[in-house]
């Protein structure tokens, strides 16, 4: 096996240098760095991190599901939000 350095690495939560194999033009990736367990949030940060997400709006998504069902949810007026939106996405300033 070639990758048990890697797999070492990766289980020790050391740097591991991605895209060495195989790349085009030579060029290597930025070093990712795996987080060790000790790292990682416990289960009482993860839940916080949850209730502290906006609720869903179940009527919204049953309203927007059953236009594109009914094929009315894309008009000629939000076709041209979304793409005014992308377009101050893509080029700020513009």
């Amino acid at each position: 096996m070639t990758n048990v350095g890697r797999a070492e690495s990766v289980a020790s939560g050391k740097a591991v240098q991605g895209g060495q194999k195989g790349v085009s033009g030579g060029s290597v990736k930025k070093p990712i760095r795996i987080p060790t367990l000790r790292e990682l949030p416990s289960v009482a940060e993860l839940t916080a991190a949850v209730r502290k997400l906006p609720e869903v709006r179940r009527n919204l998504i049953e309203q927007v599901k059953a236009e594109l069902a009914a094929g009315t949810y894309e008009t000629p007026q939000r076709i041209d939000i979304a793409v005014e939106r992308l377009i101050a996405e893509l080029y700020p300033g513009l």
